[in-house]
């Protein structure tokens, strides 16, 4: 009677562990596809911020050039401007 009392245990042990293992392998299986998921959502996120930050410093540096060509050009007219009024201005009347 002794004997036959730990056969229906170790049938259970015997059936519950594989079962129990690949619970186990289903789990970490899981949470390795909720790391790589996590992970690549993280990665996308990274890479979206980057392309953002990217096309901020583009823009930046556009309206930058956009600006020191327009002063380019102001300097330019006001240049010309000068030697105009430089050029066109009737003499001076002689000194004595």
């Amino acid at each position: 009677m002794l004997l036959l009392l730990p056969l229906p245990l170790l049938v259970v042990v015997v059936l519950l562990l594989p079962l129990m293992m690949m619970m186990m392998m289903m789990m970490m299986m899981m949470m390795m596809m909720m790391m790589m998921m996590m992970m690549m959502m993280m990665m996308m996120m990274m890479m979206m911020m980057m392309m953002m930050m990217m096309m901020m410093m583009m823009m930046m540096m556009m309206m930058m050039m956009m600006m020191m060509m327009m002063m380019m050009m102001m300097m330019m007219m006001m240049m010309m401007m000068m030697m105009v009024v430089v050029v066109v201005h009737p003499p001076h009347p002689p000194l004595p």
